[in-house]
């Protein structure tokens, strides 16, 4: 940015800069309610069970409360037929809803979250006790031959 007598116009230039960040800001902005118009999250609750793997997920508060329930529900769902672990399972889902819980998963792009369907979030819920199975599997020392 050179005015016509060849210095430097800073004045214009920083007017330059001002004009490209607010168009920035401007597109970040329609980006973020673009997002939450489409119900999606920037940021989980305590209360939110995260679908996703590694310790960042499993350590998160929502998924250490759901681990707790599925360890209190554990004993009836080992003794129950498949289609009563299914309904064991939708239970837990309703239950964790109704207190204000939302499973969620990152967007494609991973900015954001969004909440799953509802069979999504029974799945979540089957695998955790299929992890609680192999878990206790795990632990149990083997018999010698």
């Amino acid at each position: 940015p050179v005015d016509h007598n060849g210095n430097w116009d800073t004045v214009g230039f920083c007017a330059q800069i001002e004009r490209i960040q607010y168009r920035e800001l401007e597109s970040e902005a329609r980006d973020i309610l673009w997002h939450q118009k489409n119900g999606h999250i920037t940021q989980p609750t305590e209360r939110d069970i995260l679908l996703g793997r590694g310790i960042p997920y499993q350590s998160f508060a929502g998924n250490l409360a759901l681990t707790a329930l599925l360890e209190l529900y554990k004993p009836q769902h080992d003794s129950a037929t498949r289609s009563t672990k299914t309904a064991i399972s939708a239970e837990i889902v309703d239950r964790v809803q109704s207190s204000g819980g939302r499973f969620l998963k990152r967007t494609g792009d991973g900015r954001w979250w969004e909440t799953v369907s509802a069979e999504a979030a029974r799945e979540k819920v089957a695998m955790g006790f299929r992890n609680l199975s192999r878990k206790k599997r795990q632990r149990q020392p083997k018999a010698a031959n």
